[in-house]
Formats: structure tokens, C-alpha cells, sequence
């Protein structure tokens, strides 16, 4: 018994293990979505409110994210995601979206 117990918790770590990582790709990926969008609202690329409001959906997802995983490298979406959210207040203050 003590040996399945055993068995058992080292299969949990591992399915830990495989979440974090899968947590972690996950964050990256949504990372690289915000910096395209903002590469693309830099290259003078137009969005509709739906693209701009998934990609809120993303920075918060992404922000929190970092919050709880501290040693995560996160500061390279900062200066950009400061440019979405002005941007976005630009369109929606002037009724311009795509």
C-alpha cells in the first residue's frame, strides 16, 4: 500500500510539473500575441473592437499570470501594452474601430 501511495504521489508531481510547463507555453504564446498586435498598431494596422477586446482579454490573462508567478520575465510587454490600451481609448473615444 505504501508503495502504490508513493507511486502515486510521484505521478502527481509530474502531472504538476506538466501543467506549469503547459502554463508557462501558454504565457508565452499569449506574450507574443500582445507584441504582435502591437507591432501591427505600430505598422499603422487597423483592428475592430473584437481584436482589440480579445487581446484585453489576453493582457489581463497575461498580467495575472505574472502576479502569481513572480520569476516569469514579463517586462517586455509593458511599454506595449501601454500602447494598446491608448490606442484603444483613441478608437473608442473617436468611434473609429475597423
Amino acid at each position: 500500500m505504501d508503495s502504490l501511495k508513493k507511486e502515486m504521489q510521484n505521478i502527481k508531481i509530474k502531472i504538476d510539473e506538466s501543467d506549469a510547463k503547459d502554463a508557462e507555453r501558454e504565457a508565452k504564446n499569449t506574450r507574443n500575441r500582445i507584441l504582435r498586435f502591437g507591432d501591427e498598431i505600430l505598422h499603422g494596422m487597423e483592428h475592430s473592437k473584437e481584436h482589440f477586446d480579445q487581446i484585453l482579454l489576453d493582457i489581463t490573462e497575461y498580467d495575472k499570470y505574472c502576479a502569481e508567478h513572480p520569476l516569469f520575465k514579463n517586462d517586455m510587454t509593458r511599454l506595449t501594452t501601454q500602447q494598446i490600451m491608448r490606442s484603444y481609448t483613441i478608437r473608442w473615444e473617436k468611434h473609429d474601430f475597423l
